[in-house]
C-alpha cells in the first residue's frame, strides 16, 4: 500500500511541469526521502512549494522562479522554525505592490506562528510573525483550573487549532493591517470512576469559550529577528 501511494505520487511529481522542475532540483538521495511537493503559484515564474518528507511531521517550506523549465531558488529570511507548514498562500496588501506569501506553522504538537514575506529583488524578507497555532495547553495550576472552571485537570486551544487572518487599513495609512479572529476553548477532565487510586474512566468537557479579536499595524519594512526561545520581535 505504502509503495504504490509513493509511486502514485512520483507520477503525479512526474506529469506537472513545475513539481517536476522542483523534483530535479534535489539528490538522488533527497529525492528518495520526498514523499509529496505541494506548490503555490503566485505567476508562471515565482511559487512557493511545500516539499513533504513525511506528512504534518517534516515539511519544508521553499520559494522559486520558473525559467524555461528550470528552478532558481529564492533566500528566505529566517524561514518558519516549525517541522510542518499547516498551510502557504498569496494575499495581495492594500499600498504594497510586490507578492506576499502568508505561511502558517504547526509544530508536532500543533502549535505555530503566521509568517509574512514579502519577495523583493528574488529575496523573500519577513516582516510580520506571531503565534497563530494552537495545539493543547495544559493549565498547569489545578488550584487555578479548580477555581474558574470546577475541574483540576484543564486544557485549553484555539477552535480548529488556529486563528483566522483578515486584511483591511485600520489606521489610514494606505497599507493594509492583520486582524486575527478566532475562539478560545477550553475542556476539562471529569472522573467519571475510579477503582482504589486509579481513575478508570473521564469524560472530557468544554467548560468554557471565548472569542478572540486581535489587530496588528503591519509594517512591510519591518525586520523580524527571533529570541533564544524563537519569539519573534519586527521593528
Amino acid at each position: 500500500e505504502y509503495l504504490e501511494s509513493r509511486l502514485e505520487k512520483i507520477s503525479d511529481i512526474n506529469n506537472d511541469p513545475l513539481k517536476n522542475a522542483i523534483w530535479e532540483t534535489f539528490t538522488q538521495e533527497d529525492q528518495d526521502e520526498i514523499e509529496d511537493i505541494e506548490t503555490i503559484p503566485y505567476d508562471s515564474s515565482l511559487f512557493a512549494a511545500i516539499i513533504e518528507y513525511e506528512k504534518d511531521w517534516w515539511e519544508d517550506l521553499d520559494i522559486g522562479l520558473l525559467n524555461n523549465n528550470k528552478i532558481k531558488w529564492l533566500e528566505i529570511d529566517e524561514i518558519p522554525t516549525e517541522n510542518s507548514i499547516l498551510f502557504a498562500k498569496w494575499i495581495s496588501l492594500q499600498g504594497v505592490s510586490y507578492p506576499i506569501l502568508e505561511v502558517f506553522g504547526e509544530t508536532h504538537r500543533g502549535n505555530g506562528d503566521i509568517y509574512l514575506y514579502k519577495i523583493t529583488k528574488n529575496k523573500a524578507s519577513l516582516f510580520f510573525a506571531t503565534y497563530a497555532v494552537s495545539g493543547l495547553h495544559h493549565i498547569g495550576d489545578p488550584r487555578e483550573s479548580l477555581e474558574k472552571y470546577g475541574y483540576t485537570e484543564c486544557n485549553e486551544t484555539f477552535r480548529n487549532g488556529q486563528l483566522f487572518s483578515s486584511y483591511s487599513d485600520l489606521n489610514n495609512d494606505g497599507i493594509s493591517d492583520l486582524t486575527f479572529t478566532g475562539t478560545n476553548l477550553v475542556t476539562c477532565d471529569k472522573i467519571l470512576e475510579v477503582k482504589g487510586n486509579t481513575i478508570v474512566k473521564m469524560q472530557e468537557m468544554q467548560v468554557s469559550e471565548s472569542p478572540i479579536k486581535k489587530t496588528y499595524i503591519l509594517n512591510p519594512n519591518a525586520k523580524c529577528t527571533p529570541d533564544q526561545n524563537y519569539i519573534y520581535t519586527c521593528k
